[in-house]
């Protein structure tokens, strides 16, 4: 209940802002001056919990592929809806959280056949994409003229310098193993 509270509140604070009374534009903007802390707390917190509450109960497949599928639609319609009122900032709103619990639910039951060498190349890469791309956004955000643009140019970089870090790393690892 915790993690919703908090998501919920980080939601109304990026994406919902411009039409939420005066006090709370203002209690929002002084927790935006400390964005990272209030990030840790209202963002990182929330989804840290989810993926912990995602690993101590398992929903049945079939509901998890039904539930993605409804909540993805009604983001979708959510995030089109703040945009065409010209909320530009869409990325932590209301149904992302619901879609996230689903979509993970959904990506832990799966059979991957994966080794353990592919999944802990897959996490540092993940990890390095997470951890860089709002490096990409800032460089870009003023350059670039769409969001989808932005939203491109950002993944394929992030991308790339995430492998390229990872292949490095691999690379040095193997040599200290010789």
């Amino acid at each position: 209940m915790i993690m919703i509270v908090l998501y919920i509140i980080k939601a109304l604070s990026y994406g919902y802002s411009p039409w939420l009374p005066g006090f709370m534009q203002s209690a929002f903007q002084i927790g935006n001056k400390f964005s990272a802390l209030f990030d840790a707390v209202f963002l990182l917190l929330p989804l840290m919990l989810l993926g912990f509450f995602i690993s101590q109960k398992k929903i049945p497949l079939k509901l998890s592929l039904i539930g993605f599928i409804v909540s993805f639609s009604l983001l979708t319609v959510e995030a089109f809806t703040l945009k065409a009122f010209g909320q530009e900032s869409v990325s932590f709103i209301f149904l992302t959280f619901p879609t996230a619990y689903f979509l993970f639910s959904l990506i832990s039951q799966m059979n991957w056949n994966l080794n353990g060498k592919v999944c802990t190349l897959l996490g540092s890469a993940s990890l390095m994409i997470y951890c860089f791309h709002p490096m990409i956004v800032e460089l870009f955000i003023d350059i670039v003229p769409s969001s989808i643009l932005l939203f491109v140019i950002t993944t394929i970089i992030s991308a790339a310098v995430a492998l390229m870090f990872v292949i490095i790393r691999t690379k040095i690892s193997s040599r200290k193993q010789r």
